[in-house]
């Protein structure tokens, strides 16, 4: 059987090394010249590969009801697969990361397992023109080249990051296929903000918690990185989807404190200096009011967020009902969609790459049951 799979990202490369058996002749094709330029960049190159903590409400889809069936594989049974390529893991707060604490490693192992295996070869730098599908599935790169599949793969991925190759010009195709899918719109992304911080405390990182109203709950709680143009860090990105249209966020800079606790320990207003970054005291000295009401309630007023090429994640893609519970697509079959080109994105925390690779094994598994 021969089977295509098109995209070397964190998706294609898993559902490749499925097939590691001789009656299946395997070719995967990527435009970009690397394979796994944005599995490099995952976790800060630590390589977040999944969270013990898989709850359904960490993902976010327009048809969410869906999101249960397609997801059976744990993060107990993912840990499993990925030993057998020996992408060893550990635990640490839910979060699971590979014992190298590297993404180049995870990397280095999926490769080796393809270059092993002569039955898969990978070929970079291939553009795909046009998909046709019949009894077989045709896919003709740029210079006319033309590979006969029986099964194909598509792990093409979204619009994040488009500089590592997953641009989004699968679309194109998907659409004179007729595959339904939403635009895709930027998620974890930086938020823009007009705010005096930016100038006054760019390079600062501090633990807060953000609340959207003055009074409310935190809606985030974690690290914050100031930069000169935007503000990140996991707490701004899992909310970054609810200011894409502007707003108001508060920063509590000592969300560990009460206000109680906050105002004895500001009796004097140089005390700031041993609860928080020495550039934002001195910055709170000089221009704020240094008291709890603003440490624990700092009003930022959100402008929008940045654009979904500089997301670690997008929003949208092909829409859930296009495809069976196997990632099978119900009007072409013999047709696989999975990972970030589908309408699904999870928060920061190895939901996504959990959800990338969930896709590509049971894919593959679905196209071995049928073989």
């Amino acid at each position: 059987m021969k089977v295509g799979i098109i995209g070397a990202g964190a998706a294609g490369l898993m559902a490749a090394v499925q097939f590691k058996y001789p009656e299946y002749e395997v070719v995967i094709l990527d435009h970009s010249p690397a394979a796994g330029k944005k599995l490099l960049i995952t976790g800060n190159g630590r390589c977040n590969l999944t969270n013990m903590d898989m709850s359904m409400d960490k993902y976010y889809s327009t048809n969410p009801e869906r999101l249960a069936n397609l997801m059976p594989i744990s993060p107990a049974l993912l840990r499993k697969y990925l030993d057998k390529q020996y992408i060893y893991t550990y635990e640490k707060n839910g979060y699971v990361y590979p014992m190298s604490n590297q993404a180049s490693s995870v990397l280095k192992l999926l490769l080796r397992a393809i270059e092993q295996s002569s039955n898969i070869k990978l070929k970079l730098n291939q553009t795909i023109r046009d998909i046709r599908i019949s009894d077989v599935i045709c896919v003709t790169l740029d210079n006319g080249y033309e590979y006969v599949f029986d099964k194909v793969i598509l792990a093409c991925g979204g619009m994040s990051y488009s500089k590592t190759g997953s641009d989004g010009s699968i679309l194109e195709i998907i659409k004179k296929l007729g595959i339904s899918y939403r635009p895709y719109e930027p998620a974890l992304v930086p938020i823009k903000v007009d705010s005096p911080l930016l100038k006054h405390c760019s390079k600062v990182r501090c633990k807060v918690g953000i609340r959207k109203t003055p009074d409310g709950d935190y809606i985030s709680r974690g690290e914050l990185q100031i930069n000169s143009d935007n503000l990140s860090g996991i707490v701004i990105y899992d909310i970054s989807r609810i200011y894409k249209n502007g707003g108001y966020l508060y920063i509590d800079f000592l969300p560990d404190m009460s206000y109680e606790k906050a105002t004895e320990a500001l009796v004097d207003p140089y005390a700031i200096y041993g609860l928080v970054n020495d550039k934002l005291a001195g910055y709170m000295l000089e221009h704020e009011d240094c008291c709890s009401r603003i440490l624990k309630n700092y009003q930022v007023r959100v402008v929008g967020v940045e654009d979904v090429e500089v997301g670690q994640v997008s929003a949208g893609g092909i829409v859930l009902d296009e495809i069976t519970d196997s990632y099978e697509s119900v009007r072409y079959p013999g047709l696989y969609m999975v990972g970030e080109m589908l309408d699904v994105d999870g928060i920061c925390g190895g939901y996504n790459l959990h959800f990338a690779f969930n896709g590509a094994i049971m894919a593959a598994r679905d196209i071995k049951v049928k073989s």
